[in-house]
């Protein structure tokens, strides 16, 4: 049963062929009825239907089975995970014809939202953490060695409330997939409107997608507003006890 559970933890980065066939068939099909659609528009000129009609096709193809290999795929976590398959199955194809991306081309957006992280907890907490979180960014978003799962919500492109967490495939002893909820804020200026459970939910959406059974979290004994919302949110007291030595 231990051999079982671990077999599934390896293997939640793949999608079941069945996805992959579905995903690809609604796809073409897709095209397919866009092309014979501007054909028949075009049924009062055949030769302009059939050259549009074939255009489109053209292009729709070379976009989803050229262009997404080559551009977009590199800088997917799929790409970087070995034995991995995503739904449309072009990973594959990407790790044949493309280079891996960089995700350090991007880090203008990460640096604005781990600065817009800091200041929500300051002012949720008091005080600045800036080294704290700049190495729980590092961790959270380290897409080659773990599926991300941490989440911002933004409202007019600035950063209002984050969930921060790991997924741990059978680690510590622990047989089945599991995942820590390491860290949520929300912005006092949208505390009480729901936005906390909105974030939780999406988290726990897609913990669920990767295949996760359980999901960990701390919580100070006395913090009861915390206490109340996790409990809102489906969480019971675990059957682990959390152990400290003072040094």
């Amino acid at each position: 049963m231990l051999s079982q559970k671990r077999a599934k933890a390896e293997l939640y980065t793949q999608y079941p062929l069945s996805s992959l066939l579905i995903y690809n068939g609604a796809t073409i099909l897709h095209f397919l009825l866009g092309g014979i659609g501007i054909i028949l528009g075009y049924s009062f000129s055949s030769w302009a239907g059939y050259a549009f009609g074939a255009l489109y096709l053209t292009f729709s193809f070379a976009e989803m089975y050229v262009m997404m290999p080559l551009t977009v795929c590199p800088h997917c976590v799929y790409y970087r995970m070995e034995n991995s398959l995503c739904i449309s199955g072009l990973n594959v194809i990407s790790k044949r014809v493309a280079k891996k991306g960089e995700p350090k081309d991007f880090p203008k957006r990460r640096e604005e939202d781990m600065d817009a992280i800091v200041d929500i907890d300051a002012k949720v907490l008091g005080q600045r953490r800036p080294v704290y979180y700049e190495r729980k960014c590092a961790l959270a978003l380290d897409d080659a060695r773990q599926l991300v799962t941490s989440l911002v919500a933004e409202q007019d492109d600035q950063v209002i409330g984050f969930i921060m967490g790991n997924v741990y495939l059978g680690e510590f002893g622990i047989p089945e997939t599991t995942a820590s909820l390491d860290t949520i804020g929300v912005h006092p200026d949208y505390q009480g409107q729901g936005l906390a459970i909105e974030l939780m939910n999406e988290f726990v959406r897609n913990l669920k997608k990767a295949g996760v059974e359980r999901i960990y979290t701390l919580v100070n004994w006395n913090d009861w507003d915390l206490m109340r919302f996790f409990e809102k949110s489906g969480f019971v007291p675990g059957k682990m006890v959390n152990l400290e030595l003072h040094t």
